[in-house]
């Protein structure tokens, strides 16, 4: 049995006593933005998918919109979090190995929500401003990268484009490349990207890809 608790505005289930927040209201909504895009993002839906009655919706959301910027920011503030946890590293330049173990590291549907979002940014001049503000931090922290590797700035910028244009090629085209085969690309890229041999940690962290894929 469902049932609204008008004390806090949460819905609870009578039996196990889950309370539904604004987190899982934008949670559920993202996992339909994810399968279906931001049309089916709709309050009857994702209480369907919840299970629940909307009762709880308009205590936490002013109404669709509001949840849609919620959206929004939890896209922006989870790309500006990993940026900012890589910017703490090393004195605010990391390495490019930092930067691409963070990469490899991403759960499958952190890769899809990204895609999600700049399918609707093609329709959303508000989401368009969101996505190119956080392009722009993500290639000025490669620029860093770059120049900490003994680039000058003109073409600390440019490597800084092309290998975050590489990134995001494979969020766009849904490149589901399996660690093998990342691994095995892993010294073509790295020469292609930054005119560079591998550098120790990048050799390092090969490494490390080898044992995950071992174990």
């Amino acid at each position: 049995m469902l049932q609204d608790d008008p004390a806090d505005g949460s819905v609870r289930m009578s039996q196990s006593r889950k309370r539904y927040t604004r987190s899982d209201w934008v949670e559920a909504a993202k996992r339909i933005f994810i399968d279906s895009g931001v049309e089916d993002v709709k309050v009857d839906v994702i209480a369907k998918r919840m299970k629940i009655t909307r009762g709880s919706f308009y205590w936490h959301f002013k109404g669709r919109e509001d949840l849609l910027d919620a959206l929004l920011a939890d896209w922006a503030e989870r790309n500006m979090a990993g940026i900012e946890t890589l910017r703490l590293k090393r004195d605010g330049a990391p390495t490019l190995a930092d930067c691409i173990r963070f990469w490899v590291s991403m759960e499958d549907d952190v890769l899809t929500f990204d895609m999600a979002m700049r399918v609707w940014s093609r329709k959303s001049e508000k989401v368009a401003a969101a996505t190119k503000q956080i392009d722009e931090a993500w290639m000025e922290l490669l620029t860093a990268v770059f120049e900490r590797r003994g680039n000058n700035n003109e073409m600390a910028r440019a490597r800084a484009r092309v290998m975050y244009f590489h990134q995001i090629g494979y969020y766009t085209l849904d490149l589901r490349e399996d660690l093998e085969s990342r691994i095995r690309n892993f010294p073509l890229y790295h020469e292609i990207l930054t005119g560079d041999r591998i550098d120790p940690e990048v050799d390092q962290l090969i490494a490390e890809l080898k044992a995950r894929r071992a174990a």
